[in-house]
C-alpha cells in the first residue's frame, strides 16, 4: 500500500440544490437526498486510517454541504479517534459555494478544512449554465459567500467549468481578471466540457481544440502579466514543470488513475467518479474491507489501460509529460486525448516561452 492515498467521497450522492446544463451526471437524479450512514462512514475512517500515513479527503458530490454540519462533526470525531498521527487526515470541500454561512466557516477554520468553491470564472459567464431549480443563477449566492469568506481571512480556491459556449479569449482575461484581481483569489483550476461522442448528451458544450488552445494561453498569458508567483493555477505549474524536467503532479499529465479512489454515500468504491461507475466499481466497504477491495487484481485493468498509448504518442516529443492525458477523455479506435491537438499547441507556445524569457538550457523536453 501507498504512505498516502485521495479519496473522492460522494457522501451526499447526486443530491444536489443546482440544475447546472453541463452537469456530467445528468439532469435528473439531483432530487432525493442522500446521505452515507454512520456505519458506512466509520469503516471508511477507520479502514484508512489503518492503510494510509496520509488521508486526503475531497467531499464532492452532488452538494456535500447538504449533509449538514453535524455529518462532518461526526467526520471529525471519528478521525480523531482513529488517527495515527494529528495530521494523518486531510479535508477539503468541492462546493457549489451556495450554502456558505458563518457557522461553515467557523467549522472549517477550527477542523482546517480546505474550501474549494466551483464558480464560472465571472457572473455574465456563471449566469449562463450554473442555475438553480427555479432557473435562477448561482452567482449571487456564490458571491455572497465569497465574501463572509474574504471577511474571515479565507482563501478558497475555485473551480471553473468552460463550455463551447463559453471558450472565448475575452471570457478568459475576464476569468482571470475577476477571479484574482475582484475576488482576490490566489489559486483556481480549469474544467473543459468533453463528451464528443455525446456519451452523457453534453456533445453541444464540447470544447473544440482551437477553443482548448487559446483559452489556456491567454490564462497563461494573463499569469505572466500579473507578475505574482503566488497566484497557482495547476495547469501553469505542472506543464512548466513539466519543461524543466520536474514530474508534474496532476493524474491527467502522469497516467496515474491510481492517485485518486472514489467512494459514494452507499459505500460503493470504484476510481475517478469521471469514468464509468459500472466498469470501475470494485467493491463494497459494507461487507468488504477496503485492503481487499483495492488489491484486487481487476484493479489493475484500469492502470493497465491507462498506460496503453497510440502510437502517435509514442513518437510524440510531449509524451513524458502528456501521457495521453486524461482516460475519460480519450476516444476513437486509436484511443487518443481528445485535445491532443490543443495540448501539443499549448506545449510549444509554453516551451517557445522559456526559451526566450529564461533561457534553452532549461528545457529538459
Amino acid at each position: 500500500m501507498k504512505t498516502s492515498q485521495s479519496f473522492i467521497i460522494k457522501n451526499t450522492g447526486d443530491f444536489c440544490n443546482l440544475r447546472c446544463d453541463y452537469c456530467y451526471l445528468g439532469k435528473d437524479i439531483h432530487d432525493k437526498k442522500r446521505i452515507m450512514d454512520d456505519l458506512v462512514l466509520k469503516k471508511f475512517i477507520k479502514e484508512t486510517s489503518e492503510l494510509y500515513g496520509t488521508v486526503k479527503l475531497y467531499w464532492e458530490g452532488g452538494e456535500p454541504l447538504l449533509a449538514g454540519v453535524n455529518f462532518y462533526q461526526k467526520v471529525v470525531k471519528l478521525q480523531k479517534r482513529y488517527c495515527k498521527h494529528p495530521s494523518q487526515f486531510e479535508n477539503q470541500f468541492q462546493t457549489n459555494g451556495t450554502l456558505i454561512t458563518q457557522k461553515w466557516i467557523d467549522f472549517s477554520k477550527k477542523n482546517n478544512f480546505k474550501i474549494s468553491i466551483s464558480f464560472d470564472g465571472y457572473p455574465e459567464m456563471n449566469n449562463l449554465h450554473r442555475k438553480n431549480i427555479a432557473g435562477i443563477s448561482s452567482t449571487a449566492a456564490v458571491i455572497h459567500s465569497l465574501k463572509l469568506l474574504n471577511k474571515a481571512n479565507y482563501k478558497p480556491g475555485c473551480i471553473i467549468t468552460i463550455t463551447r459556449q463559453t471558450a472565448t479569449v475575452k471570457n478568459a482575461q475576464k476569468s482571470f481578471h475577476f477571479l484574482i484581481n475582484k475576488l482576490g483569489l490566489k489559486q483556481f483550476s480549469i474544467n473543459f466540457c468533453c463528451d464528443p461522442l455525446n456519451k452523457i448528451g453534453n456533445k453541444k458544450f464540447t470544447v473544440t481544440n482551437k477553443q482548448f488552445y487559446l483559452f489556456h494561453k491567454t490564462i497563461f498569458d494573463c499569469w505572466v502579466k500579473q507578475g505574482d508567483l503566488q497566484i497557482k493555477i495547476p495547469f501553469i505549474d505542472d506543464m512548466l514543470a513539466g519543461l524543466i524536467g520536474k514530474t508534474p503532479k496532476l493524474c491527467y499529465y502522469r497516467a496515474s488513475c491510481e492517485d485518486m479512489v472514489g467512494i459514494d454515500y452507499t459505500g460503493i468504491v470504484s476510481y475517478c467518479p469521471r469514468l464509468p461507475k459500472d466498469k470501475y466499481q470494485w467493491g463494497d466497504i459494507r461487507n468488504q474491507s477496503l485492503k481487499d477491495i483495492l488489491n484486487k487484481n481487476r484493479n489493475r485493468d484500469l492502470i493497465t489501460q491507462t498506460k496503453l498509448f497510440p502510437q502517435k504518442c509514442k513518437t510524440c516529443p510531449w509524451f513524458k509529460i502528456c501521457h495521453n492525458g486524461c482516460l475519460a477523455d480519450r476516444y476513437g479506435q486509436e484511443n487518443l486525448y481528445y485535445f491532443c491537438k490543443g495540448r501539443m499547441q499549448l506545449f510549444n507556445y509554453l516551451k517557445k516561452f522559456l526559451t526566450n524569457n529564461i533561457g534553452k538550457a532549461v528545457i529538459k523536453i
